[in-house]
């Protein structure tokens, strides 16, 4: 951030970049505008945080981060704030070591929360047009899917104001492989945290590893 004639005595230009060009060593406070995404954000120690977009929007990306051969892939602490009330979330994954399930658990404080308090279900339906369903109580964690090695796949989650000091609920839909000949989709789902606290993000794990790219939209309410 600098002082920039060109924009009036007294004024500061804020720092101009893209989400994938952000300082690599930000300083706490430092502001800066994202050409690509249309929005300002601060850094407040420990991650960046939007303060909001440019220009009125109904979807803000906040944050897009690759990952590579990992077991266990955690958002930063603080993605979800009270600068939203409900949140988008993406979760795409490339590969994977081996056949595996996909699981969830929701954040307090940057850790993923282990109580046996989730509850939830999801439904599915095969290539085959057969339809699973299953569900859990007082689970450690909710089960969204199924990860197959050589296959894609990708979930989308809405988490439904996840940093209020309740439970936590969240609607799963998404696409994965549930072996190398058959593709099975969850068309419906949900689950919900039964502890009351605000939750700050989301972590997912599986029994090897994998790759893909998770992104965060902050979800206005007008």
């Amino acid at each position: 951030m600098g002082f920039d004639a060109g924009y009036g005595i007294g004024s500061v230009k804020p720092g101009v970049c893209t989400s994938s060009t952000r300082p690599a060593s930000p300083f706490d406070g430092q502001v800066i505008y994202e050409t690509d995404t249309n929005v300002v954000s601060v850094y407040d120690g420990a991650a960046w945080a939007t303060v909001g977009p440019a220009a009125a929007s109904a979807l803000t990306l906040i944050t897009a981060q690759p990952f590579t051969t990992q077991p266990t892939v955690s958002m930063a602490a603080g993605i979800f704030s009270a600068a939203y009330k409900n949140y988008l979330v993406e979760l795409e994954i490339s590969t994977t070591s081996g056949n595996q399930n996909l699981n969830v658990r929701f954040n307090a404080a940057g850790t993923p929360v282990t109580s046996a308090n989730y509850h939830g279900g999801m439904v599915f339906a095969q290539t085959n047009d057969t339809v699973n369903g299953f569900g859990s109580a007082a689970a450690t964690a909710l089960n969204i899917g199924q990860v197959v090695s050589g296959r894609s796949g990708a979930w989308t989650f809405t988490v439904i104001a996840p940093q209020a000091a309740t439970a936590s609920n969240m609607i799963v839909g998404g696409i994965g492989a549930s072996s190398q000949t058959a593709v099975t989709a969850g068309i419906a789902g949900g689950g919900a945290l039964l502890v009351s606290a605000a939750h700050d993000g989301l972590t997912w794990f599986v029994g090897g590893t994998i790759s893909g790219t998770y992104r965060v939209y902050g979800l206005a309410d007008s």
